[in-house]
């Protein structure tokens, strides 16, 4: 084979290479995932994320995830009277300077595999069991795979469930009786579990109250705020063979943060 027939093969295969790099590179930016970020309601804790590209075909995704920490207290020195005075000085500073260097910890160095996320075609994953720490903060990661084509790691803000989550509105149950509405409030319920396996209600995990509101012909007739604690509420001096309905609606005190109304539950007073 002569040397310019050698040169015309390397020079194609040269350029191959380059349009199947381009295509590669291409293809990475394209399935990239796009504004991914945490929805949480009730403490579910859920990952969505959006594919904005016009590839063919449907990319795998893979989610890691890390916590960010809180702040820690390492140390706890006990003093004691007879302790001469130099010493305790000494200690103090100690103490000032070891909670300075210690106190804040940037989360974890290294990112977990989010097990059942691994290979997912769906653009959401559930963390609410990994972020199961309340006042903890977190971060999550996404990265997508198509046609042999690897994406980079497309990052989370900053999430955390006790100041991120919205809250459902309580559930109503409504009852009459000769007296007048009997109304039975149910408070939304979290994922989260104590060791007997029942579920824990949001009202244990954020300082809430309920607002309820009576309706006659979409007129409001009565609205109450009431304390979470409170379960049970009679409603009174209604008029006779009239239709009365009620919402409500769940408020977070420290979030100022308010849930939608409650579907209408009605009943006919006899």
């Amino acid at each position: 084979m002569s040397i310019p027939v050698i040169l015309l093969l390397l020079l194609n295969i040269t350029l191959t290479c380059r349009v199947e790099a381009s295509g590669s590179v291409h293809l990475r930016n394209e399935i990239t995932p796009q504004e991914v970020r945490f929805h949480s309601l009730d403490y579910r804790n859920i990952l969505h994320w959006k594919h904005h590209g016009h590839s063919h075909g449907n990319p795998h995704y893979f989610v890691q995830y890390k916590m960010r920490g809180r702040l820690l207290t390492l140390l706890k020195v006990q003093h004691t009277v007879k302790a001469p005075y130099i010493a305790t000085i000494a200690c103090s500073i100690a103490i000032v300077v070891a909670f300075v260097i210690c106190s804040f910890i940037y989360g974890d160095k290294h990112w977990t595999n989010v097990t059942h996320c691994q290979g997912i075609g769906e653009p959401l994953c559930d963390l609410s069991l990994q972020t199961s720490e309340p006042r903890d903060s977190y971060y999550a990661r996404v990265k997508a795979a198509l046609q042999g084509a690897w994406s980079t790691w497309a990052l989370s803000p900053r999430f955390n469930p006790h100041w991120d989550t919205a809250v459902s509105p309580p559930g109503v149950t409504l009852n009459v009786t000769k007296k007048g509405i009997v109304v039975r409030l149910r408070a939304p319920i979290s994922p989260y579990k104590r060791r007997n396996g029942s579920r824990i209600s949001i009202r244990k995990l954020q300082k809430m109250l309920y607002r309820i509101y009576l309706t006659h012909n979409n007129v409001v007739q009565e609205e109450q705020e009431l304390e979470s604690c409170v379960r049970e509420l009679l409603i009174t001096d209604l008029k006779p063979r009239t239709t009365y309905c009620l919402q409500a609606e769940t408020h977070i005190l420290q979030l100022g943060r308010t849930s939608a109304r409650s579907q209408a539950a009605c009943v006919t007073t006899p």
